[in-house]
């Protein structure tokens, strides 16, 4: 364990490896005991007392600054095991962006459930008008964004849909429908590229219950 001085703080040492810091008292160094790595702390600087945190420490510890001098708008975090320098207004922006999204997302599922809760007292028309607009989009996805043709984005998200609707008979739909029809799209084109590769047409129609497609254009 090495443990590294804070310049401007002569009693404080940090263990950067571990995440911890240390406060001389009586001769003896004892951890700073902490609810969180991100709870801020006071300290004795000079005489006076300033805000900080551990990851401000680590940052201050390992490149020798003194803590006084990294201005107060500034934000250090720790991401994928390495100190992050932010302005703090851009973690707000960021941290709304956020907010705003898992909001969105919430939303989203509550009319999901609404959804789902209305197909079963038996007002379906609803779902399936949202899974035909989803089906849509996700032709969409795959013929512009991954480059497969249309006639087979048509199979492949159509059958999706279908999954979809038997699991959610079978009571176990998940709440994120777009989410989970993608997925089972993706399955889907995975098995349509191994009966391609397969390069037997009875393959491919006992898959997909169509007439007899081309596969070459596939």
């Amino acid at each position: 364990m090495e443990l590294l001085s804070v310049p401007g703080v002569p009693n404080y040492r940090v263990d950067v490896d571990n995440g911890v810091i240390y406060k001389m008292s009586y001769g003896r160094l004892k951890e700073v005991k902490m609810r969180t790595k991100y709870k801020s702390f006071t300290i004795q600087v000079s005489g006076r007392t300033v805000g900080t945190t551990l990851y401000r420490m680590m940052y201050c510890a390992i490149n020798q600054i003194e803590l006084t001098k990294i201005p107060s708008d500034i934000c250090i975090s720790m991401e994928d095991g390495r100190l992050v320098v932010q302005d703090r207004r851009m973690v707000r922006a960021k941290a709304e962006v956020a907010k705003k999204r898992t909001a969105e997302r919430l939303e989203q599922v509550k009319a999901n459930m609404d959804l789902i809760e209305r197909y079963y007292k038996g007002d379906v028309e609803p779902m399936l008008d949202y899974l035909g607009k989803v089906e849509k989009a996700l032709v969409l996805h795959f013929v512009d964004v991954k480059g497969i043709c249309r006639v087979r984005s048509e199979i492949i998200v159509g059958n999706a849909v279908n999954l979809y609707l038997d699991k959610l008979k079978e009571g176990v739909a998940s709440f994120s429908i777009k989410k989970s029809v993608m997925s089972l799209a993706y399955s889907e084109n995975k098995k349509m590229t191994s009966a391609i590769k397969m390069n037997k047409q009875y393959v491919f129609n006992q898959l997909y219950k169509t007439r007899n497609y081309d596969l070459c254009a596939m």
